[in-house]
């Protein structure tokens, strides 16, 4: 689990995003615990991947120049995982 600080270039505004960078599967978020799934091919995994925890680097992403942070770096727990890594299951609709 990675806790990341993205400064976008343009319009210096910060948001925080907590993601568990997966080895298979899409881009995915869970709403009850705010964690985004990321597959370690995506574009910003790519530019994740290998960065220094506290030590703000400016990369080129698709949807512009950034400036990320790694704010920490931790071991997913299990149930974490159960949750992020289960099947996805559509949503069920009320009969009428």
């Amino acid at each position: 689990m990675a806790e990341i600080e993205k400064e976008d270039v343009g319009t210096n505004r910060k948001h925080r995003f907590t993601f568990l960078v997966a080895t298979y599967g899409e881009t995915g978020s869970d709403p009850a615990s705010g964690i985004e799934c990321l597959p370690h091919n995506s574009p910003l995994a790519a530019a994740l991947l290998g960065l220094t925890v506290n030590k703000p680097t400016r990369v080129t992403l698709p949807a512009g120049a950034a400036v990320l942070t790694v704010r920490s770096i931790r071991n997913p727990t299990q149930p974490e995982l159960d949750r992020l890594l289960a099947p996805i299951k559509p949503p069920e609709f009320a009969e009428e």
